[in-house]
């Protein structure tokens, strides 16, 4: 069955998805590479043109994907904004992928809530502005398990071996792009255990499964044969290790990670369920309305403005408990409560080839409506829920126990996040389903509502609920939302730098000017631990060079010594050994002076850790680059 948006539909979503692109490409200028990872990651832009190869262990953080990305984007955007075009153009594409999954999976109603999720999300959209790997990978992984729960609900294995492709464009941009192969496989074999195992034979669904493993493999297997030049795979699983923790950090990693996520969160999230939760019913609302079942109703039964209202206060309710309790709470508590509900009770969510078969005839008992409606066609799911639903909540289950065991990088939530968001969608679709099924049941009854105590009871709750909500923002200050902030304090901070060495060498150059060629160098800038500065330093056209070891030598140019200086920063300070090492080898080096940057708060949460932050609150937003130059009469300079 193929997914036909109405007009009203149409305009909702593309009114959705101009809303997130517009937010996400907003401000471009205000965008500067700032990020440890994305320093490397942007190499491509300069790094080749010094030494004509990749980055040092520039393998060990992603595949290459996203670099070469980067490196196509700087030959039609310039070298300022390439870096950022993959993240936006893939972040805006995720709106449209998520939605589509959602949709097909759990019907229009979870389709229209989640896009506005994804569209609003400040966590998204930060990411989406960084050139990092976590959101272009996230758009694969995304499309990759759409694409797997498609094949095996139509036992399609030329899309099962789609599903493999894209799992493996997901693999070739970011080392966990493998996880699709890991939901499908776990959710679709709990699918088979609850019922599944009725409708797709046991070693069929193997070799789906199998099919889309193998095709996933034999697209990344040109980057694994690639490795084996620079130690194979078991180089980056090493270096992967490293941020593994004790599984008795669980609970204090996961904590951090809801904490860094909590501190993006703003007035967004709150408006996102809102209006997601109020057109999202409101249009279901409408076409239920206008169905010749809900006309040819005894008066006052039906679809009457009383249902109206009652979607739009749960919005406002639950938008009110988004901006008390935050994003996070909220969505997992309908995450949990809707997924269990479509696994328990799934006759609210059936699929289009059901209803067009025998769903009408068979179910009219359960819900008591006549012939299913061409408007209930639309708002059906295409897929089977319960296959979806099983593989989404494997999705959950499965990040939330592992990430944890990972050093708690804000980033790695993103993934997480997008499970909640389709869950959270398909709880909300599930529950405005069953309510327009409950009516038009008392309908073709003739019965009217009755009010028990157990409802009254439910709308106190409901309203005490709403007054202390309104009570608690009125005494503090709703969170602003930090997605257009400044990138540019370490960009400046980097042209500072440069300044300072160029007149150090006894240059006089305005270093935004791009007057200082590499095929005429007036000096040679080195970083420990900042891919970042050592890109925005050679935008200027000073050639800067990454080390890891200070114990370099002066550079010289056609046997001239260069002037040589030295650049770190906080991410030196954070690595094992640097300050034993600095201590044996200062003498080597004159100190100029340091510069001091604002990070932005994405950047500074990677940095530290909340408990940190907190102990030194205030002195957390100037951050210091130390700049030094290698003395002259330096004896390893006479060898």
């Amino acid at each position: 069955m193929n997914q036909r948006l109405s007009t009203s539909e149409f305009v909702l979503v593309a009114c959705a998805a101009a809303l997130g692109c517009f937010l996400r490409f907003t401000a471009i200028d205000q965008l500067a590479v700032e990020h440890f990872d994305e320093g490397v990651y942007s190499s491509t832009v300069w790094y080749p043109q010094l030494r004509g190869e990749v980055y040092p262990s520039r393998h060990l953080y992603a595949p290459p994907a996203l670099p070469v990305m980067i490196a196509v984007a700087s030959t039609l955007a310039g070298a300022n904004l390439a870096p950022f075009i993959p993240g936006l153009l893939t972040g805006t594409v995720t709106i449209l992928v998520v939605w589509g999954f959602t949709r097909a999976a759990f019907g229009t109603v979870a389709g229209l809530i989640v896009i506005l999720l994804a569209a609003l999300s400040d966590f998204h959209i930060l990411y989406s502005r960084m050139a990092l790997t976590d959101v272009p990978a996230l758009m694969w992984i995304v499309l990759a398990v759409w694409l797997g729960v498609t094949g095996i609900d139509r036992r399609s294995p030329g899309t099962m071996l789609a599903a493999g492709i894209v799992c493996g464009c997901a693999w070739w941009t970011k080392y966990t792009g493998w996880l699709p192969i890991a939901i499908i496989t776990s959710g679709s074999l709990f699918w088979w255990f609850i019922g599944g195992c009725r409708r797709c034979p046991f070693w069929r669904l193997v070799r789906l499964i199998g099919l889309m493993t193998l095709s996933a493999c034999v697209v990344w297997s040109p980057w694994l044969i690639t490795l084996r030049d620079v130690g194979g795979y078991t180089a980056v699983a090493a270096n992967h290790s490293a941020y593994r923790v004790a599984f008795n950090s669980w609970t204090q990693n996961l904590g951090t990670q809801i904490t860094w996520y909590s501190l993006t969160d703003s007035w967004m999230a709150s408006l996102a369920v809102g209006l997601g939760m109020t057109f999202a019913g409101g249009h279901r609302w409408f076409e239920a309305r206008r169905s010749t079942w809900n006309r040819s109703s005894p008066p006052g039964t039906g679809i009457t403005s009383a249902l109206l209202v009652r979607f739009i206060g749960a919005a406002g309710v639950m938008s009110i408990a988004t901006l008390t309790i935050g994003s996070f709470g909220v969505l997992t508590a309908l995450a949990a409560g809707g997924i269990t509900g479509i696994l328990l009770c799934p006759a609210f969510n059936v699929p289009k080839a059901e209803l067009h078969n025998d769903y009408a005839g068979r179910s009219q008992s359960l819900t008591g409506y006549q012939p299913i409606d061409l408007f209930d066609l639309r708002a059906a799911p295409v897929l089977d829920s319960r296959l979806a639903a099983c593989v989404v909540t494997a999705w959950f289950f499965g990040l939330l126990l592992s990430l944890p065991t990972y050093t708690p990088f804000p980033r790695l939530l993103l993934p997480l996040l997008m499970a909640i968001w389709i869950a959270a969608s398909a709880g909300i679709g599930w529950w405005v389903e069953g309510c327009i099924c409950v009516v038009r049941r008392n309908a073709s009854s003739g019965t009217r509502p009755q009010r028990s105590l157990l409802k009254m009871v439910v709308a106190g709750l409901v309203l005490s609920s709403v007054g202390l909500g309104l009570w608690k923002l009125g005494s503090t200050s709703i969170p602003r939302s930090r997605i257009h902030d400044s990138r540019i304090g370490l960009r400046n901070a980097s042209f500072e730098i440069a300044s300072m060495c160029l007149t150090e060498a006894g240059q006089s150059v305005n270093v935004t000017d791009d007057s200082v060629t590499e095929d005429s160098p007036q000096c040679i800038v080195y970083a420990f631990g900042e891919p970042a500065v050592l890109y925005h330093i050679s935008q200027t056209g000073i050639p800067g060079v990454p080390v890891q070891d200070l114990r370099f030598r002066a550079a010289t140019f056609h046997g001239k010594r260069l002037p040589t200086f030295l650049v770190f920063g906080p991410n030196a300070l954070r690595t094992p050994r640097f300050m034993h090492d600095w201590i044996d080898i200062e003498q080597r080096f004159e100190h100029l002076g340091d510069v001091w940057f604002t990070p932005s708060p994405i950047v500074l949460y990677n940095l530290f850790s909340p408990r940190w932050i907190l102990q030194h609150f205030g002195e957390e937003r100037e951050q210091r680059l130390e700049v030094y130059r290698l003395r002259t009469g330096d004896q390893k300079d006479k060898r």
